[in-house]
């Protein structure tokens, strides 16, 4: 402050009381904007600072007014109220980061924890593999020397037996030429042997392989294959929808897209260049191109057909080349009363199997492989598997509803899973 001025304040007792603040570049801010006096009075009811002609005939008149400083007081205390909560609100988001960042990198030791407890499982899953592998090998050359030895010995017998009569037979046939004395001379010298040899060599059974140990061992390694539903779901899962515009018109597919069922009338539909209309069969909208897709569809009980096709597959007509499994751009599996049979390019294979309620489809589209499931609550029973394919198009979901008022769904795999 200008000492010359300040002098004044200090010495005069009419300006000791006089309140003095630092200087300011604007002394503006000081007055009021309507009467251009001082702002020496504070305005409880407006919360502002006014002069003292807006509390005489200003628009503050008649308000509750007091000093500055109890002005200050009253906001200090609410500023420091605020101020406080704005200072805990920061903390309370400093703590919340703090324990983001700690599941953050909690979620990150747990997925490694698991990647080794995966890591390590496989490892010890190959090494098991590979000692049961070995086991099997050797049991199984075990087995194949056990028969073929028993086999060569009996080859052996055989063919001594065999070389031993022709060198009878030969002598047989000299003496046939002899007459007379000689003849019955020669004859009597072997004939001792001819009862034995002129019966029917004794054929012992061929030595067979045990069918019911290699049996067991077939179910054990079918047993090890399994997969299971849940990992499998989790992994691979979708729940293709169908696409009406393929649908025969006998089909009716429903609102989801999930249920088709077969009429025994054709209800009106819009004509499609793209809709089956002989076979009773049905395209999903998408198909795999790429990866591991797993897909399961719940069948009924008597005729049906469960299958994926090329989106080239022709829709017209009663030939082959439509049916969804008896060309080369489809596959599936079908039952027939009860009977299941793989199906592709005309190629029929019958299914060792029961009637499945629900059918796994799992396609691994560059390993070239399609398997068909028998779906349980946990695990998934494989009824075939098309290996060593080569796509040359995306694979879309296809059914074949054979039986009249009869549904198919596509299943919702999503989760929790049904």
């Amino acid at each position: 402050m200008c000492p010359e001025h300040l002098r004044h304040h200090t010495e005069s007792t009419v300006f000791k009381s006089h309140l003095l603040v630092d200087p300011t570049a604007d002394v503006s801010q000081w007055k009021c904007t309507e009467h251009q006096e001082l702002l020496k009075i504070y305005c409880k009811e407006d919360k502002v600072c006014v002069c003292t002609l807006c509390t005489v005939f200003g628009k503050h008149k008649g308000h509750n007014c007091g000093s500055i400083s109890e002005g200050e007081k009253e906001l200090r205390a609410y500023f420091n109220d605020q101020t406080e909560r704005i200072r805990s609100n920061i903390q309370s988001v400093q703590a919340s980061l703090r324990a983001l960042q700690e599941e953050k990198q909690k979620a990150k030791d747990e997925i490694k924890e698991k990647k080794m407890k995966i890591m390590e499982k496989s490892d010890a899953l190959r090494k098991r593999i590979e000692r049961d592998e070995r086991e099997m090998f050797e049991y199984l050359d075990r087995e194949e020397k056990r028969v073929i030895v028993e086999i060569d010995a009996q080859i052996r017998e055989l063919s001594e037996r065999e070389s031993n009569t022709r060198e009878y037979l030969s002598k047989l046939n000299y003496i046939s030429k002899e007459k007379g004395t000689i003849f019955i001379q020669m004859f009597n010298s072997k004939a001792d042997k001819l009862p034995s040899l002129s019966k029917p060599f004794p054929m012992l059974p061929a030595p067979s392989l045990d069918t019911a140990k290699l049996q067991a061992l077939a179910q054990w390694l079918e047993e090890r294959v399994e997969r299971n539903r849940d990992v499998t779901i989790l992994l691979y899962g979708q729940t293709p929808l169908l696409d009406r515009l393929t649908a025969h018109p006998q089909l009716v597919v429903s609102n989801s897209k999930r249920n088709v069922t077969l009429t025994r009338q054709k209800p009106k539909c819009a004509e499609s260049p793209g809709r089956f209309d002989c076979f009773p069969q049905v395209m999903c909208a998408e198909g795999v191109n790429r990866g591991l897709s797993y897909w399961e569809v719940e069948v009924p009980g008597a005729c049906w057909r469960v299958g994926v096709c090329y989106r080239s597959l022709k829709r017209k007509g009663p030939g082959s080349e439509c049916s969804l499994g008896m060309n080369n751009k489809s596959w599936s599996v079908c039952s027939l009363l009860g009977s299941c049979t793989a199906l592709h390019n005309g190629n029929k294979t019958k299914l060792s199997t029961g009637n499945p309620a629900r059918i796994g489809v799992l396609v691994e589209f560059e390993a070239g492989i399609i398997s068909f499931y028998s779906v349980s609550e946990k695990k998934l029973f494989l009824l075939y598997s098309f290996q060593k394919q080569t796509f040359t198009e995306a694979l879309y979901p296809a059914l074949t509803v054979n039986g009249c008022d009869e549904c198919i769904t596509m299943c919702d795999l999503s989760f929790p899973f049904s």
